[in-house]
């Protein structure tokens, strides 16, 4: 029962298309689109957030908060934000098409730059919500060469760890993952099957992986 079952990292199958985030492939993401023009993978997010907010949910995809490089990647890529929209978006402080009388600082609080469906760019506050665009450009993907080997995983009997329940595991090519029952028994599983799971981070690389991914997140000023 699915309910019973705890999931945890655990996968037996191997995977037979290692093409995810391969730069001649022109892949990054399934939820990016990629745009041939501008060569950079992009994504639309509707859910409205503050700009550190935003450049935080693409550090965390391994994109980075969009910001127009030139005249055709600002086209492009407002071409591919729905123009019936009035929504502006929250960019990086690279391109440097202001609009007229911008960047005026209004009030002393403006330290933040938004994109206009114009092309232009506005500073505005730092608090305010948008719906915004994280970026991927292709010449910076970098395909990660062992996961070209799926066999990489730490068998049950290296970890020390072999509990299994009673008469399992019983699923044979049918249950290619693996779970966990409450009572701490291992179980094979259908990897479709859903459930309840942990995610786990060493502490010692805490840190540096914080450091790689926040670094450079700095409010404009």
């Amino acid at each position: 029962m699915v309910s019973k079952i705890l999931l945890f990292v655990f996968v037996f199958n191997l995977v037979s298309d290692y093409s995810y985030g391969q730069r001649n492939k022109k892949f990054f993401r399934k939820d990016y689109k990629y745009l041939e023009e501008v060569e950079g993978f992009y994504k639309i997010h509707t859910l409205h957030k503050t700009w550190s907010e935003a450049k935080r949910a693409c550090a965390l995809e391994g994109a980075s908060l969009f910001y127009p490089e030139n005249d055709d990647e600002a086209h492009a890529v407002l071409s591919f934000w729905n123009a019936t929209q009035p929504y502006r978006l929250p960019v990086s402080d690279v391109y440097n098409n202001w609009g007229p009388g911008e960047p005026n600082d209004a009030g002393g609080v403006e330290d933040c730059v938004i994109l206009r469906q114009d092309g232009t760019l506005n500073d505005d506050q730092c608090n305010k919500k948008f719906p915004f665009i994280c970026k991927k450009s292709l010449q910076s993907l970098e395909w990660n060469q062992r996961c070209n080997f799926p066999n990489l995983g730490t068998s049950l009997d290296d970890t020390g760890y072999t509990c299994w329940g009673t008469n399992q595991p019983d699923g044979g090519e049918k249950e290619q993952c693996g779970s966990m029952f409450y009572n701490g028994l291992l179980n094979d599983i259908s990897c479709g099957t859903r459930a309840f799971f942990i995610c786990e981070h060493e502490v010692d690389t805490l840190s540096s992986a914080l450091d790689d991914r926040f670094g450079d997140a700095v409010v404009l000023s």
